[in-house]
């Protein structure tokens, strides 16, 4: 696509790989499965589709989901500090973790994270010295059975900013600190009936 011109395409895809490059925003509707992302510039990307075994050969880049979107088994959302992520979706995954935090960058989730492995966080600190800051706006995540929702390690940190309210089956957990910028730690509500219906 021309950088210069807005397109729309209807196109039938499986086994493709989504190169966000050219155009200023990219966005993404429509089912896909099989496909592979990697990011090559500071553009916008949507995720508005439905997503099927999408892996990311790179990291998030500057990121909306507001679709669907299942990661191929094993793989990681990673976030890194040149790119931004807002999930307003739902993110599914079966992985070490579903989100990845590797350095300081922008992360709003107002929509579903959810982990299909029992022994794993929805959300984990990459540990490299780094204090994360994340947005949650009623927020749903659904940890494994055996695992925490946020896991941070020393001798990274969090930040939270929390608006509204938000749910999880298991708890934030970890030897980092955890800081409470904005909202009350009654604002994230550890429930262990919450459930994150699959689509």
């Amino acid at each position: 696509a021309n950088p210069a011109t807005t397109i729309k395409a209807d196109v039938e895809a499986t086994s493709v790989t989504i190169i966000n490059d050219q155009v200023k925003v990219l966005k993404l509707d429509g089912t896909w499965t099989t496909c592979k992302y990697v990011k090559t510039s500071t553009s916008l990307c949507i995720l508005e589709g439905q997503f099927y075994d999408l892996q990311f050969l790179t990291t998030a880049g500057i990121l909306k989901i507001t679709g669907y979107v299942r990661l191929k088994d094993t793989t990681s959302l990673s976030v890194d500090g040149n790119g931004s992520l807002e999930i307003s979706g739902k993110l599914v995954a079966s992985a070490p973790q579903v989100l990845f935090l590797m350095q300081t960058s922008p992360i709003v989730i107002s929509g579903q994270l959810k982990q299909l492995l029992s022994t794993s966080p929805v959300i984990k600190a990459g540990s490299g010295g780094v204090t994360h800051v994340l947005t949650l706006k009623n927020a749903v995540m659904e940890a494994g059975s055996t695992a925490n929702a946020i896991q941070v390690d020393s001798p990274d940190n969090i930040n939270l900013k929390i608006y509204g309210t938000s749910y999880s089956n298991k708890p934030i957990a970890g030897s980092g600190a955890v800081t409470y910028l904005v909202g009350n730690k009654s604002d994230f509500v550890v429930d262990d009936d919450v459930a994150v219906v699959d689509v």
